[in-house]
């Protein structure tokens, strides 16, 4: 269900849907943690209801939950594609002094290995 991030509350958000106020966790919201709260305020998102109790009063949702099954859709996708020879794009994460891991979708991460990589001028 699509739902608006009204605020943030003690534990996660005030979320409203179709009108109901619901609680969506702050674990819930993201798939990472997110560092400044407010940064969900007057978003539209789409939830998913994982606790309906009192007749739906007492609604409690998740974004994660809908977040990771993309994610995992993607990374299988990611994985069929994954072939000796390959050229895949991707964004680099993390640098390190033995090469860069590179996120390659899905939450798959590859090592693109100091050896291989090059400069330009």
């Amino acid at each position: 269900m699509e739902g608006k991030v009204e605020r943030a509350v003690k534990g996660g958000y005030e979320v409203r849907i179709a009108g109901e106020r619901a609680f969506c966790p702050l674990s819930q919201i993201d798939i990472m943690r997110t560092a400044d709260p407010a940064t969900h305020e007057g978003r539209v998102y789409t939830f998913r209801i994982i606790e309906y109790k009192e007749g739906g009063r007492d609604l409690v949702v998740s974004r994660r939950a809908l977040l990771e099954e993309e994610q995992r859709a993607s990374a299988a996708e990611v994985r069929r594609s994954i072939v000796v020879g390959a050229v895949l794009k991707g964004r680099v994460i993390s640098v390190r002094d033995f090469g860069a891991f590179v996120d390659l979708g899905g939450g798959i991460q590859g090592l693109l290995h100091v050896s291989e990589m090059g400069g330009r001028a």
